[in-house]
């Protein structure tokens, strides 16, 4: 099954899984921002969780070249060849297409996802796109499981304080005001627009290692770091992101509040 990308308004790439291992070559880990959404899509058209597919910002418009099931704004869908769908712009920040066998994307630094710092995968419009494997027919499950309990927009976001020393008053910042998304935001960060915050750092003479949710303190603020993070920088690391919560920052559109609490 084959479909070709007519339009795309705003960001869309092809995302998967990511890259393991590949951080002391310079290489982040990449792969979907919101990982249990691309989990949703795939298991909705019975792929392995992670297989490729569409991570789209703004709307999507596709025509089938044969026959082909996918994964769009929430439902399975079965496109006739040359049949077209419009998928509309994600409620959260960004959302997934699948294809049934997930798509093909070629191999690129140990990954099939896009990486925008190096250059890879920045176009998809005009893109003509196939399935990685063979479709597996009309029985499989018609509707995604229920899979969105890990968001809840009114629950704060944990934070694990350092691994760099917290500057004086900072802490008590973080975990008493209220934050919102900046649209500057990005897959390398998610930057953060708040009350004015304590700096006293100067970047560090060598620079450190990085890691995803890390939430790195610069002279302009706060930003979470994102899959498509630098593998090292020289601004303070004050807070880590705990794995299991940095799905629900990074599904936050910009101008989105969100509040800290203490991991």
């Amino acid at each position: 099954m084959r479909v070709v990308v007519l339009r795309v308004d705003g960001v869309a790439t092809i995302q998967d899984g990511g890259r393991r291992g590949r951080m002391h070559e310079g290489i982040p880990p990449g792969g979907a921002l919101v990982p249990p959404l691309l989990h949703r899509a795939n298991a909705a058209l019975g792929n392995a969780i992670d297989a490729p597919a569409i991570e789209h910002a703004g709307k999507v418009v596709l025509r089938a070249e044969t026959p082909a099931r996918i994964f769009a704004g929430g439902h399975v869908i079965d496109l006739r060849a040359h049949e077209s769908a419009t998928i509309p712009a994600p409620l959260l920040r960004v959302d997934y297409i699948g294809m049934e066998g997930g798509l093909d994307a070629t191999p690129f630094l140990g990954g099939r996802g896009a990486l925008l710092t190096l250059g890879h995968g920045r176009i998809l419009a005009g893109r003509h796109l196939g399935a990685a494997g063979p479709a597996r027919g009309s029985s499989g499950p018609r509707r995604p499981p229920d899979d969105l309990g890990w968001r809840d927009p009114a629950r704060p976001i944990p934070l694990a304080f350092g691994p760099d020393p917290i500057p004086s008053g900072l802490r008590d910042t973080l975990l008493g005001a209220s934050f919102r998304v900046s649209p500057t935001s990005d897959r390398a960060g998610t930057r953060l627009d708040g009350p004015a915050l304590p700096f006293d750092a100067e970047p560090a003479a060598t620079s450190q290692p990085m890691v995803a949710g890390g939430v790195q303190l610069t002279p302009s603020g706060l930003i979470v770091l994102g899959p498509d993070h630098p593998t090292t920088g020289g601004y303070p690391l004050v807070a880590v992101v705990p794995r299991a919560a940095q799905a629900r920052i990074f599904a936050l559109r910009p101008g989105a509040a969100l509040r800290f609490v203490a991991a």
